[in-house]
């Protein structure tokens, strides 16, 4: 191409398109000449030097060139540009670089690059692999590699890369791996969204990674493994939403949180540890889990909270153990848990238990619960349940939770009061009153009530 234009810049010269835009095939030179006979470097393409040209279709340099940067859409929507080979000297592509080259399809990463601008090469779609062999690399950002629809090849050098941006990767739907370097310290919200041929994420094993980002992996519907991800304090919401061909993800021991929808639609996740550091799971977390056959909760004294239709749908859940101090049950929690056969209500379950909690788990056949002041469940909760459903209630509740509408007609096997605690004997208060009663704290008590726990004569004694 000739006519090419140069502008002065920082450390040499910059060159743009030019007058004569038709030509097919351009070629960069290392030096500009000026009209003085002086030589200067080009060491940039300028910002907008080349954008919309529908005419050439490859871009040559010099093997002696020394360029360093690709300005904002320095090649963006050179929609005929098949071939560049990039010197190893440019360290920066910025903003938008080749965006919308949609018939790229030869093309070396130089050894030197340091950052991949925003949206440098969305709407690649014919580009077929991102090779970084140098050490250099430190960041790709937002939408870098966005709709890159014939990606189906990452790799990274052993070591450099620190940030992959919020939607880098979005929409790669060919790319089936990626594993992440040691010096990853940020991973972007819906960063590998819609990869939907991803088999397997190695990531960085950095114990700076705390948060499994919002989206990272939603709709990477062949996804079968994570790993390598050890220290995770957050799955936050909707991360590995629609992986339905997810059956491994590391343990993680260091989990305190995870947010709404963050496993939803995982179909073929049929185990998953819950760590003893946790403190919530979000709502519809584990929603559609068809998979899924035991959940149990760390034995702590820490109240744990667990949200909205947290495991609706998890047709497989055959055992589910719930935390000792959680304060309610929200509705739908275990809806058509179709396999659960039992559940424990721990003493802790103050609030409520919601609408629909239990709704359709066919296969309930015991309940035991715990509350030793019992209070109406939502609508719902417990319909659909076995017909052989048997209530189990503490000694001397039975009373009270029939008035509160904990009945046969609902726990058609029955309702059975449990065995008195060890060591408490059951006893009747009568007429004469005659002997002292004390609290557990050892005040004296006038009116014993029933269903409470007093001592007297010695002894620990339950009030019938």
């Amino acid at each position: 191409m000739r006519g090419l234009g140069y502008s002065s810049t920082a450390g040499g010269y910059s060159v743009w398109g030019g007058e004569n835009s038709t030509a097919k095939y351009v070629h960069i030179p290392a030096i500009y000449i000026a009209i003085s006979g002086d030589r200067y470097p080009v060491v940039a393409i300028s910002a907008n030097a080349f954008y919309n040209n529908r005419y050439f279709l490859a871009v040559t340099f010099d093997s002696t060139s020394c360029l360093k940067e690709l300005g904002t859409r320095a090649f963006a929507n050179c929609t005929r540009l098949t071939t560049i080979v990039l010197p190893n000297t440019v360290s920066v592509i910025k903003h938008i670089a080749f965006s919308g080259c949609t018939q790229l399809s030869v093309f070396r990463m130089p050894e030197e690059i340091a950052t991949i601008g925003l949206g440098a090469f969305r709407n690649c779609s014919s580009l077929p692999s991102a090779i970084f062999t140098g050490t250099k690399l430190q960041t790709i950002e937002d939408y870098a590699f966005q709709d890159c629809s014939s990606l189906t090849t990452v790799t990274f050098s052993y070591g450099g890369l620190k940030t992959v941006g919020n939607f880098a990767f979005l929409n790669c739907s060919k790319l089936t791996e990626i594993a992440l370097p040691y010096t990853v310290t940020t991973i972007g919200k819906y960063a590998f969204m819609g990869c939907s041929e991803m088999t397997s994420f190695k990531g960085p094993g950095s114990p700076v990674i705390g948060r499994l980002p919002e989206g990272v992996f939603a709709d990477c519907a062949k996804l079968r493994s994570v790993t390598n991800i050890p220290y995770v304090l957050v799955v936050a919401k909707r991360a590995l939403q629609g992986c339905a061909e997810l059956t491994t993800i590391d343990r993680l021991d260091s989990l305190k949180t995870i947010e709404e929808g963050a496993f939803r639609g995982c179909a073929k996740l049929e185990s998953f540890s819950l760590s003893k550091k946790l403190i919530s799971v979000g709502d519809s977390a584990f929603m559609g889990c068809a998979s899924l056959k035991e959940i149990a909760f760390p034995d702590k004294e820490a109240e744990i909270l667990v949200g909205t239709n947290a495991f609706d749908g998890c047709a497989s859940l055959e055992s589910a153990t719930l935390p000792r101090n959680i304060p309610a049950i929200q509705p739908c929690t275990f809806r058509d848990c179709k396999s659960l056969r039992s559940i424990t209500i721990p003493v802790s379950v103050t609030a409520k238990i919601g609408d629909s909690a239990f709704y359709g788990c066919t296969a309930l056949d015991s309940v035991t619960s715990l509350m030793e002041a019992p209070h109406k469940f939502g609508k719902n909760a417990f319909t659909n349940i076995s017909d052989k459903c048997v209530l189990r209630v503490p000694y001397g509740k039975k009373a009270a939770y029939l008035a509160k509408g904990w009945t046969e007609s609902i726990f058609k096997g029955g309702i059975v009061e449990l065995p008195a605690p060890e060591g408490i004997h059951p006893v009747r208060v009568t007429a004469d009153g005659k002997g002292a009663w004390f609290d557990l704290e050892g005040r004296e008590v006038l009116r014993p009530e029933k269903g409470r726990i007093y001592i007297r004569k010695g002894k620990k004694v339950l009030v019938k």
